[in-house]
């Protein structure tokens, strides 16, 4: 197999000299696979049966089981796999890939290799069968390292939206848990969303807030009002704005405090 030779060849090439290896973009993938193959599925079935077979083989690369490069190599052929066979929309060949991709992730994980899984989930896309990685990486106190390849792949509206789903699930009552996550990922309409319930929910168990709980409300509204611009939500940022200022002037004779004024920009 062609392009299984050459992942190995390369990563075999990177652990005698140090060299960094090329990771395959979905482009080249596209062309090689589509055009040039032809054969999508029977390329993704070819793969996976020949890392099986190469993993007996005391000689290559893949033999070593915690070494982190072989894990590397892995990973690129197991992701090429996959790709073969959502392409050929093989949903048997993509389940297997899934099935062994869910396996290795296991052993990756004990090598603390936790940037080849975050990597994994990403380029396959399989954000609720490959759960189990976000919870690695959540338990490791590593979602950090979603930013950089989140910003890389800003167009996976997937990604946000899994992500969201994640953290709702696993953080619901952490609120400010919740909103770190979303200022990292830069999901602005879900941080707006958040501030401004966070000070709704304030100004229904308070009846009567002193000088400092009004200015936070306050505060509260102005920041989601702000976050809601960022995604172009204008209707719900300029309620914001309102609320901000109903609740200011309330208070504004005791607090001795000027309403926010609503700034067109």
């Amino acid at each position: 197999n062609f392009l299984v030779d050459t992942v190995l060849q390369s990563y075999k090439h990177a652990s005698k000299t140090g060299a960094e290896v090329d990771e395959w973009e979905i482009g080249n993938l596209e062309h090689y696979v589509v055009t040039v193959a032809k054969a999508p599925r029977e390329l993704g079935t070819e793969i996976l049966k020949t890392m099986s077979a190469i993993k007996r083989d005391d000689n290559s690369i893949l033999a070593s089981q915690s070494n982190i490069l072989s894990q590397n190599a892995e990973a690129d052929l197991m992701i090429i796999a996959h790709y073969c066979h959502v392409q050929a929309c093989n949903v048997d060949g993509i389940n297997l890939a899934i099935n062994y991709i869910s396996e290795r992730a296991k052993v990756y994980a004990k090598s603390r290799n936790y940037e080849i899984l975050v990597k994994l989930i990403l380029r396959t896309q399989e954000y609720e069968r490959l759960e189990g990685i976000f919870d690695v990486i959540s338990e490791q106190n590593l979602m950090p390292l979603f930013v950089a390849e989140s910003v890389e792949n800003s167009n996976d509206i997937g990604f946000k939206y899994a992500l969201e789903k994640y953290v709702r699930s696993n953080h619901s009552r952490d609120i400010e848990h919740l909103i770190t996550y979303y200022r990292q990922f830069e999901m602005n309409r879900e941080t707006g969303e958040l501030l401004r319930n966070k000070a709704l929910e304030k100004i229904k168990y308070t009846a009567m807030a002193d000088e400092e709980e009004a200015l936070l409300i306050a505060q509260l509204f102005q920041e989601a009002a702000n976050y809601f611009l960022k995604e172009d939500c204008y209707q719900q940022s300029f309620e914001c704005i309102k609320a901000s200022n109903r609740y200011l002037e309330k208070t504004e004779k005791s607090l001795k405090l000027p309403s926010l004024d609503y700034e067109k920009n």
